[in-house]
């Protein structure tokens, strides 16, 4: 839907932006849900599960916000280095899409979460929902033109992965410490 809605190279910064950043972050943040599955089948309780999640989100938060920005920040200033000067916009793309691959960095990886904790229909609700706030907003809002489907794209799928971890840490309010 988004590449009928872009016209010419952009669709290529676009796919570079989000290759170039996403298939790392995929990597960490695949081997950090590993690590944190380990720990979920260890729980002694609810509390445990509380503290080693939040725990997690906050460092993900923190070290996640210093490496992207680092590499967001290597990536705008040697774009032109890197990829030539036909790929102009990689630089400023990156910091677009930075909000949203840092809230899905910490959301992802501890998810997992909804699962260990027999969420599921809260788990597919929300698939659904990412799905629906990245489709249905490109389609009505683009015969607007006052915003740009790439910006959009990158807004949409920012307020997804901030929905997402608020409701990670909703849920693990809601569940009873075990004494």
């Amino acid at each position: 839907i988004l590449s009928t809605l872009i016209a010419g190279p952009e669709v290529g910064v676009l796919l570079l932006v989000l290759r170039l950043v996403g298939m790392p972050m995929g990597l960490v943040g695949s081997s950090i849900s590993q690590v944190y599955s380990v720990e979920l089948g260890k729980k002694s309780n609810e509390k445990h599960v509380k503290k080693i999640t939040f725990d997690l989100m906050k460092q993900l938060f923190i070290y996640g916000s210093i490496g992207l920005t680092t590499i967001s920040l290597i990536i705008f200033f040697g774009s032109e280095i890197i990829f030539g000067s036909d790929w102009q916009g990689v630089g400023e793309m990156i910091f677009l899409f930075l909000p949203w691959y840092i809230f899905q960095l910490i959301a992802s990886p501890v998810s997992i979460v909804l699962l260990a904790e027999n969420y599921f229909h809260r788990s597919l609700l929300l698939q659904i929902f990412g799905a629906a706030l990245r489709i249905f907003p490109l389609l009505f809002f683009s015969s607007f033109q006052f915003i740009g489907p790439i910006e959009l794209f990158a807004i949409c799928g920012f307020i997804f992965y901030v929905i997402y971890c608020v409701t990670i840490a909703i849920t693990l309010k809601s569940l009873k410490s075990q004494q």
